[in-house]
């Protein structure tokens, strides 16, 4: 992400680089936590 982000015209703002990065983290989370649940069985 960030390495596009360079390619670009230097990026015009930082914020809304970490902002993509942020919602892509986010999205894997909300992806893999439920995956991570079912592995883990309940106490």
């Amino acid at each position: 992400m960030i390495a596009y982000c360079f390619c670009e015209w230097h990026c015009s703002s930082r914020i809304m680089s970490v902002l993509a990065d942020c919602v892509l983290v986010a999205g894997v989370v909300v992806v893999a936590f439920p995956l991570l649940k079912k592995k883990t069985p309940d106490c």
